[in-house]
């Protein structure tokens, strides 16, 4: 019996032994934890687990390093176990570590009883799970990804197996197939489009096989007869390193691309070989780009007005009030045109008629203004050439009977609102005709070509001659005092007159006869001013 009882002895003690080994050497962490909680022993694997001593810890219960979040659980399974319900339970659960950071854990917990029936202790097994976690935190947000990528890419894609069974497909493959609303995954793409031309069956093939297969613009033409751009490419998904899984194929509709690409070539083209002057800029009339027109017109070359205001073309010729009402115009309606006055790179000063748009972004910001503007300077001069030819006589460059009237209109109204004078002198050359029939046209044509000047001399730079008709001539004097003043002048045109023509070495002799009308004295009228 003694011999036995050494042996058994001996076995208890070496089962003890290899226990507490255990217990200590253990890859995870283990414990023993009182009734209430509190830890009684706890091992090295543990303590590094959530990062407090041996001595610390035992200080603590397990509720003091529990989430909040999970103690409500934790404490409902220790309840069924103390009350027999249960035997053991497993948790996953986050403990609080000393510095403050989380820590989830596996735990599995048993309870050791006495033998009067009364618990003892708890035993618990606790395995650090992080990175489990995270690889499962990691997949949640790669699915979360693909799905957001897949309802919210821009183009069609689908991904499939082996068999070219369905797995997955965003909205726009749904969309532009005509598939909306139809659930694909499990489903062979060949039962889907039955017609489905054998070369993209061949393209799949290869893919299927390790190859990615693209192509950047391919023409596709639909039953309507529509003529629709794509660019495509299939793809082989991996398993495992040498095993292709499947394959996954990318459309993109890029008609509307290349639709606008041949748009802003054309757009280029016309830019470049515009006949009008073309130049961009920025909301604030910076010059961002302009045309070859631009340079022949303006003679600034590109690179020496980009990046600079538009003011550099400023001519000084229109007031403020003029810009202020052309920049009006295109705050409140994006546009305006009209002619204006700007300065080539030499200093001339030439007109043209401007056009001016706005270009806006989707936010309705001004993003651009163009400028597209015509060189109108022989048209000017064809006008005021015409507008002269209907106004001035050509030998004398006076005005002529026309413009006379117009300008005794305007005389007439100015001496009405301010209450003044105007007198209108008639002067008939004596003599003209004489020498006209005696020495011919030239000789006379230059000699009312002097006498035209001689009277010009005579008179104010705000008073009118005008070449009434032969040799007759008008004087129109604005704001005179009286008759007398009218007299005075008429007296120096007869003298300034009198003197001999000299033309070709020859004297010509003239005299002249003035008549003197006052306004509104001798009349009210235009017409009755005239008789």
């Amino acid at each position: 019996m003694d011999h036995q009882s050494s042996d058994h002895s001996q076995r208890n003690g070496l089962s003890k032994s290899a226990y507490e080994t255990a217990f200590e050497l253990a890859a995870v962490g283990m414990a023993m934890v009182s009734p209430q909680g509190h830890w009684i022993r706890v091992n090295r694997c543990l303590c590094e687990i959530v990062g407090y001593t041996e001595s610390e810890l035992l200080k603590l219960a397990f509720q003091d390093i529990t989430h909040p979040e999970d103690l409500d659980t934790d404490m409902h399974l220790v309840n069924q176990m103390l009350s027999g319900k249960i035997e053991t339970y497993s948790l996953e659960k986050r403990y609080i570590h000393k510095n403050g950071s989380l820590i989830w854990i596996l735990l599995t917990v048993a309870l050791v009883w006495n033998q009067d029936g009364t618990p003892r202790h708890f035993i618990s097994c606790v395995q650090n799970i992080m990175a489990r976690k995270k690889a499962q935190d990691d997949l949640r947000t790669h699915r979360w990804q693909l799905k957001l990528l897949l309802d919210h890419a821009p183009a069609a894609l689908a991904l499939f197996d082996r068999n070219m069974r369905y797995i997955e497909c965003s909205e726009r493959w749904l969309t532009d197939y005509g598939l909306t609303g139809q659930t694909l995954r499990g489903k062979r793409h060949y039962d889907i489009f039955p017609e489905l031309p054998e070369h993209w069956k061949r393209i799949h093939q290869r893919a299927l096989h390790g190859e990615s297969i693209r192509e950047e613009e391919d023409v596709f033409v639909r039953q309507d007869g529509s003529v629709n751009y794509l660019r495509w490419e299939v793809i082989p998904w991996y398993e495992s390193l040498d095993t292709v899984g499947g394959l996954v194929i990318f459309t993109e509709d890029i008609t509307q691309r290349i639709q606008a690409e041949k748009q802003l070539r054309l757009a280029s083209w016309v830019f470049q070989n515009s006949a009008q002057g073309i130049m961009v800029t920025d909301a604030n009339g910076i010059m961002l780009s302009v045309n070859p027109m631009f340079t022949d017109i303006t003679g600034f070359q590109t690179e020496e007005v980009i990046g600079q205001s538009a003011r550099i073309l400023k001519s000084g010729r229109q007031d403020t009030a003029f810009y202020e009402e052309m920049w009006k115009a295109i705050q409140d309606t994006g546009q305006w045109h009209g002619e204006i006055w700007n300065r080539r790179k030499n200093g001339d000063i030439y007109p043209e008629h401007l056009y001016i748009s706005t270009v806006l972004d989707n936010k309705g910001m001004v993003q651009c203004r163009i400028g597209m503007f015509t060189d109108i300077s022989e048209q000017k001069a064809a006008e005021e050439a015409i507008a002269y030819q209907a106004n001035y006589d050509q030998l004398t460059k006076l005005p002529n009977r026309r413009l006379f009237h117009d300008r005794l209109e305007q005389a007439l109204k100015r001496s009405h609102r301010e209450k003044s004078l105007t007198a209108l002198l008639f002067i008939d050359l004596d003599h003209f005709k004489d020498i006209n029939d005696s020495q011919g046209h030239a000789i006379g044509d230059r000699v009312l070509a002097e006498a035209a000047q001689r009277i010009t001399q005579c008179i104010r730079d705000y008073d009118t001659v005008s070449r009434f008709g032969g040799d007759e001539f008008t004087v129109i004097l604005s704001d005179v005092n009286d008759i007398a003043a009218a007299g005075r002048i008429g007296n120096d045109i007869v003298n300034r007159l009198s003197v001999p023509f000299t033309i070709e070495q020859q004297d010509f002799y003239l005299s002249a006869s003035i008549g003197i009308a006052l306004y509104p004295d001798d009349a009210s009228s235009t017409d009755a001013l005239i008789k």
